[in-house]
C-alpha cells in the first residue's frame, strides 16, 4: 500500500493521550479514499481538540461527554470563523462516530449535539484585473519569481483549488493541448484546459525545472531554495508564497481561493456563461458558486456593459437606428 504521512504538529508528544486512536483513525480515512488536505485538515483540528481536553483535566475517553464537547464548541466559537468551525465539528463528529461504531470504545457519540454554524451567502473576496497585473509584477526574474507567475496563470486560468494545484503531477500536464488532469476535491479526476498566456508562463518554468538540484519531485509545482529545495509545493506553502506577494504589491488577503472566485467573476464579467463557468469550475453546489458571483450584483460597470452588450434588442434585425 502507498505510504502516508500522517499530520503532526511542532510540540505534540507520540505519548500523548488519545494519539495513537488519532493515528489510527487518519489511517482509516486514508484507506478510505479522503484526500490528502481533508486527512491533513482533519489530524489538524482534532490535535487541538485534544490539547483543549488536556488543557481541561480530560485524559481519558470516559470523562468525555456531551457538555465537555459543547464546551469545547463555545471555545471554537471565540476563536474561529464559521467555517473552520464547521471543519472543527465534522471532524470530531466523524471521530466520535469511528469510536463509537468502529471501536465500540464509547457509548455515545458527545460530539453530535454541537451546532454547525450557518456560512451565509455573502460576497466574498475577488481581485481585479489591475490587482493580478500587480501581483505578476512583483514576481520577479528568477527561478522563483518564474514559478510564482506560472502558479498565478494556472489558478487564475483554470480555477482549481490549492490543494489540487499542489497535487499535479509532471504526467499530468500537457503543455501541447493545453490541459492539466487534476485530482479534484471529492477525489474524482478532471480535465482543466489553460490558455496560451498560462502555457507560455508554464513551459518557461518546467524548463528551469528539469534542471534543478536535487532532481526535484514528480508534482509540477516544487519549492524552491529554503530548507528543503525540491520537495512538493503544499497548500501552506503556497498560500504563504501568495500572502507574501500581496503584502509586496500592498494588496490585502491575498490566498489561492480569492483566485477561485476571481476565475468565475472575471469569466462572467467577460460573457461565459455562468452554467459554463459553473461546470469548468467544478461546482455542483449551485449556492456555493453563488458567493462567487455575488460580488458582480453590486458592480454598476458590469451590469451597464452587459445591458449593451447583450442586450436582445441587438439580435432584433432592422430596429437600430430605423425610426420610424
Amino acid at each position: 500500500m502507498k505510504s502516508v504521512v500522517l499530520p503532526f504538529i511542532p510540540g505534540d508528544s507520540p505519548g500523548e493521550p488519545f494519539d495513537s486512536l488519532l493515528q489510527e483513525f487518519l489511517l482509516t480515512l486514508y484507506q478510505g479514499q479522503y484526500s490528502k488536505s481533508t486527512i491533513i485538515s482533519y489530524g489538524w483540528h482534532l490535535r487541538r481538540c485534544f490539547r483543549w481536553l488536556i488543557s481541561a483535566g480530560v485524559v481519558d475517553l470516559n470523562q468525555i461527554n456531551a457538555i465537555t464537547m459543547l464546551t469545547w464548541g463555545i471555545a471554537l466559537r471565540e476563536k474561529y470563523q464559521p467555517q473552520t468551525q464547521k471543519v472543527a465539528i465534522t471532524a470530531a463528529v466523524r471521530f466520535f462516530a469511528w469510536l463509537l461504531e468502529e471501536k465500540k470504545l464509547v457509548n455515545e457519540n458527545p460530539a453530535l449535539k454541537l451546532q454547525v454554524p450557518k456560512i451565509s451567502i455573502e460576497k466574498q473576496r475577488t481581485l481585479s484585473l489591475i490587482e493580478i497585473q500587480a501581483l505578476m509584477d512583483k514576481c520577479p526574474n528568477t527561478v522563483k519569481g518564474i514559478r510564482d507567475r506560472a502558479i498565478i496563470c494556472v489558478l487564475l486560468d483554470t480555477g482549481i483549488r490549492a490543494a489540487e494545484l499542489c497535487n499535479i503531477e509532471t504526467s499530468n500536464l500537457n503543455l501541447v493541448d493545453c490541459r492539466l488532469n487534476v485530482l479534484c476535491k471529492g477525489g474524482a479526476h478532471m480535465d482543466k484546459f489553460f490558455g496560451p498566456i498560462c502555457k507560455h508562463y508554464l513551459e518557461i518554468w518546467m524548463q528551469y525545472r528539469e534542471k534543478m538540484e536535487p532532481v526535484p519531485a514528480s508534482t509540477v509545482f516544487v519549492s524552491v531554495g529554503g530548507f528543503y529545495p525540491g520537495t512538493s509545493l503544499t497548500p501552506r506553502g503556497l498560500r504563504i508564497i501568495l500572502r507574501n506577494l500581496g503584502i509586496a504589491a500592498g494588496i490585502e488577503d491575498v490566498h489561492p481561493h480569492a483566485f477561485r472566485r476571481s476565475f468565475a467573476s472575471l469569466r462572467i464579467a467577460m460573457g461565459q456563461s455562468t452554467r459554463s463557468v459553473q461546470i469548468l469550475g467544478g461546482w455542483s453546489d449551485l449556492k456555493s458558486f453563488e458567493r462567487y458571483t455575488l460580488a458582480l450584483t453590486n458592480d454598476d460597470d458590469f451590469m451597464r456593459q452587459g445591458a449593451a452588450k447583450y442586450s436582445p434588442l441587438l439580435r432584433v434585425e432592422n430596429l437600430s437606428g430605423n425610426d420610424k
